[in-house]
């Protein structure tokens, strides 16, 4: 493997790995949502970045998850204890990177939860990084705090020698009720928990099943089991499973020519073949299975990670697989589908890039059709365009808006205000009160001389309260494809308007209260008592129709016109306009995600 990953060969592999070219397309997407986010006031509208469809690997406790893990990251950053190595998940996020020689990578660690007074430095190496990680588990185990599901410690390292992947390594899933006096009762529950999350956690793309590979029996095995249930709640995972059968080289049959079997790796190849008794429809996985030989941590001298590599294809090459698998000292086209690390790689690769064009593009789309039609509908609300709008649509929106809210309150309010200093009394009378022409006569001639020195002043009053009432109307007018409130020009100009027109009747208003007030005696003798109430509602019902008339027709059609063509939108132009741009940066988005499905 050290030939084939660190030398040409190797390097041609993680060159031309579809990952590579995905996550560059990824990159570019990315950069444009983090350049084209809006101010803070906006934040709801951000675009959010994307992520690379992670690969969960779960595994029984000490099944080789973390070995393997190591192996692909090209870095020993997992620490090795007895028991339970991993108590808190780890993602692992490798990006395959020219600028950094697999000699001399960069990493970064963040683990959120450290203890207090702890510290991680910068330009970190991977011993350091082991030693970090080694001392925070230590910590949790000390505390009798089990396992941490909550929380992610994230190594992420920069290399050539490296696929770009995101890898996440669980807790081992623990069997029995442990003994330990530092492990809570519950460890068991705990790892079964954790990886019961990650699995159903819909940023989970796929799964890597790591599988002892002396295993008797797969049926045992905990983490296929998990892996089962995980299928019934998201079917999509059992197209997105790999399993990997670590500790290969452990797995030969000693009698297998007593058997009368064909080699001695017979049992692991009816596994990797899926022939085997053991692997049903049940256990068969789309992606297959691997065999991959790991380093044995429990040897004083330890091989570098390097040299791992060389002696893995060395041990498959003969470890007495079939012809099937190894002929004439090399792998056969089958064998190099299954057997050792670049096997393995490659089907992450194919994994990924299966799940990114049948389930994430798909997903990630809908996502921003769902934006797309929020930012339709706010558009609808903010109104049509000035330029889109008719003449008879503003007035009759204009009209709408004044009617109803507008005269009837502002016009009875002024009624009622003229009424205050007026004697009650006079009021009081019932229906017999107009019996007499006299008494009828008397206090119509008391209400004229009562109202006589205020009618200026009560024009003014009805004025004022009529042009701000058109400003208040046309601010709540926020329905439908009009929306008036987004016109304050156009609002201060009709309301001006209003009050000029009223302003030049002037001399007519005050010259026909008389007649205002004679038709409020006509409709208050036709009910049988005479009331405030009363003569508030027939006096607005006149004054509405004397200064609604004039106020409606202030402004011709044809100025109307002229001011559609230069309407400035005040209140909703800075809305639009960014509405706009987000639908124009969620179809650029859409376009280049699309563009993946041909990757």
């Amino acid at each position: 493997y050290q030939r084939r990953v660190h030398g040409q060969v190797g390097r041609t592999l993680l060159n031309s790995l579809t990952l590579n070219t995905v996550v560059e397309k990824l990159d570019e997407i990315n950069d444009f949502i983090s350049a084209s986010r809006p101010t803070e006031s906006q934040q709801g509208e951000l675009l959010q970045t994307l992520s690379l469809p992670r690969l969960v690997v779960i595994g029984d406790e000490n099944a080789g998850k973390s070995s393997t893990l190591e192996r692909i990251a090209m870095a020993e950053v997992f620490p090795r204890v007895d028991g339970l190595c991993t108590r808190q998940p780890i993602v692992l996020k490798l990006r395959h990177n020219s600028d950094f020689p697999d000699e001399k990578p960069r990493f970064k660690l963040i683990i959120p939860n450290l203890k207090e007074g702890a510290e991680i430095p910068e330009n970190l190496n991977a011993d350091q990084i082991r030693g970090i990680i080694a001392g925070h588990m230590e910590h949790l185990k000390s505390t009798k705090q089990g396992i941490i599901k909550d929380i992610e410690i994230v190594v992420e390292k920069w290399s050539n020698g490296v696929p770009t992947i995101n890898l996440v390594d669980l807790p081992g899933l623990v069997a029995t009720h442990t003994t330990d006096s530092n492990e809570p009762d519950e460890l068991s529950a705990q790892s079964e928990e954790c990886t019961q999350k990650y699995l159903q956690n819909t940023e989970t793309g796929g799964i890597v099943v790591v599988i002892d590979g002396k295993m008797d029996n797969l049926r045992t095995s905990r983490a296929l089991r998990f892996a089962q249930e995980a299928w019934k709640v998201r079917p999509e995972l059992r197209h997105n499973t790999i399993g990997v059968f670590a500790k290969a080289d452990k797995s030969a049959q000693q009698d297998w020519e007593d058997e009368g079997c064909t080699s001695a790796m017979w049992k692991l190849e009816s596994r990797l073949d899926s022939k085997s008794d053991e692997v049903d429809k049940d256990l068969a996985l789309a992606c297959g299975y691997v065999a991959v030989c790991n380093r044995n941590t429990r040897l004083r001298t330890q091989i570098s990670l390097v040299d791992q590599n060389a002696v893995e294809e060395e041990k498959l090459l003969h470890m007495g697989f079939s012809s099937a698998y190894v002929a004439n000292g090399s792998f056969t086209e089958h064998g190099k589908h299954v057997l050792g690390l670049p096997a393995l790689i490659k089907k992450i690769d194919r994994l990924i890039c299966s799940h990114l064009k049948q389930d994430w593009v798909p997903a990630e789309r809908a996502k921003l059709q769902e934006k797309r039609s929020d930012c339709v509908k706010r558009l609808e609300a903010l109104g049509a365009p000035p330029g889109d709008l008719t003449v008879a649509e503003l007035a009759t929106a204009f009209e709408a808006a004044m009617g109803p809210k507008i005269a009837p309150a502002a016009i009875d309010e002024m009624c009622k205000c003229s009424m205050q200093g007026f004697p009650q009394e006079n009021l009081a009378a019932t229906a017999s009160l107009f019996e007499s022409v006299e008494a009828k006569h008397k206090l119509e001639m008391q209400y004229r001389e009562f109202l006589k020195d205020d009618c200026t002043k009560l024009f003014d009053q009805v004025t004022s309260a009529f042009t701000s009432k058109i400003r208040d109307a046309i601010d709540h007018h926020s329905t439908g494809r009009i929306r008036l409130v987004r016109f304050r020009s156009f609002r201060n100009a009709l309301s001006d308007s209003a009050a000029r027109a009223m302003l030049g009747g002037k001399e007519d208003f005050c010259l026909n209260l008389n007649n205002i007030l004679e038709f409020y005696f006509l409709v208050a003798c036709g009910k049988k008592e005479f009331d405030v109430q009363t003569l508030n509602a027939a006096l607005a019902e006149c004054m509405m129709i004397y200064l609604i008339g004039p106020a409606k027709h202030s402004i011709s059609v044809s100025s109307i016109q002229n001011m559609l063509k230069e309407i400035p939108e005040e209140s909703c132009v800075e809305e639009r306009a960014s509405i706009n741009q987000m639908l124009a940066d969620i179809n650029r988005v859409d376009s280049d995600i699309t563009s993946l499905m041909d990757v």
